[in-house]
Formats: structure tokens, C-alpha cells, sequence
């Protein structure tokens, strides 16, 4: 039966099945008996039912995802906005020149918070945007001020940019 119909590339076109049939019968050689005939569209039909039911049983497991997956899924989606939160901190570090700069990208990262301080600094104008950043990094002891100047301008080493936020980093 193999070598006289290769049944195994046959496949019926999804919701027309009579129609396959049809050419499948009128395809057959008059040699080919009635009982071979029903038993390949037997066949082909157990076939068809069984692909359809691995389809509907794979659409299932994927619609119901496990709770082992779902928090799969979470950890690297969780994972992968740290790593994007890094590299952004590094490009970040690599634009830092200044005091003043450094302070507010500390700031910045710590999600702005407000401080009880009310220092002045000779060096920078009281009504500065950055003023608040400037304030945060003393309060904290991330950055220092001395004799009531912070030296917003003067430039800063990457050592002293990557230092000063893994002290950040750390504190948390």
C-alpha cells in the first residue's frame, strides 16, 4: 500500500475536507480497490484529527503559561532593564566633567529627593537649578564643601565619577 499511495505528503486543506477526498478518489489508478481507498481517507482523516488536536492542545499550554514561567519571564524582563539601567549610568559616567555636573547625575539617580538643608554656597547662585542637587550630594557625603564653597566648575576624574557612585551604589 505504501509504494502505490504516498500518503505520508498528503495533507487536507483546513475545513475542506469532501473536497480533498474527492481528488484524492478521482486521483487514484482503477487498480486501486474500494477498501484501499476507504482505508487511506480512514487514514488521512485519523491523521487530520490528530493534528488538530496537537494544535489545539499546544495553543492551550501557550495561552496557560505556568507560574514557574511567568516568573521566568518577570526575572528577565526585570533583568534586562537593569542591564539598561547600568549602561545608562556608565554612559552617563562618561559624560561627567564637572562638580556640578556629578552632583546632579547623583541626584538624578536617586530619584530627586528633597533636602532639609538650606546651605548656601558662595560659588553657586542661590536661585540655581542645581542648587537642590548640589545640597543633596553634601547632606549625604557623597560630595564635600569646604570653607562654604562647593567649586561647581572645577573638573572632576573618571576615578572620582566611578568612586563616588559606587559609594551611592552602596549606601542604596
Amino acid at each position: 500500500m505504501n509504494s502505490i499511495l504516498p500518503t505520508q505528503n498528503l495533507r487536507p486543506p483546513e475545513g475542506k475536507p469532501e473536497i480533498f477526498l474527492f481528488a484524492l478518489f478521482a486521483s487514484f489508478p482503477l487498480a486501486v480497490g474500494h477498501d484501499v481507498i476507504i482505508g487511506v481517507a480512514r487514514q488521512l482523516i485519523h491523521q487530520g484529527v490528530q493534528q488538530r488536536e496537537h494544535r489545539e492542545a499546544h495553543r492551550r499550554c501557550a495561552d496557560q503559561q505556568s507560574p514557574v514561567v511567568q516568573i521566568e519571564q518577570h526575572q528577565q524582563l526585570v533583568d534586562e532593564r537593569e542591564r539598561e539601567a547600568q549602561m545608562h549610568a556608565r554612559h552617563q559616567q562618561r559624560q561627567i566633567e564637572h562638580r556640578q555636573q556629578l552632583a546632579v547625575a547623583l541626584w538624578t539617580a536617586a530619584g530627586k529627593p528633597a533636602t532639609q538643608s538650606t546651605a548656601l554656597f558662595n560659588d553657586v547662585a542661590a536661585d540655581a537649578a542645581e542648587l537642590q542637587a548640589i545640597r543633596w550630594a553634601v547632606d549625604t557625603g557623597l560630595m564635600s564643601a569646604q570653607d562654604g564653597s562647593f567649586k561647581p566648575g572645577n573638573r572632576v576624574s573618571r576615578l572620582e565619577v566611578i568612586r563616588t557612585w559606587k559609594t551611592y551604589q552602596q549606601r542604596g
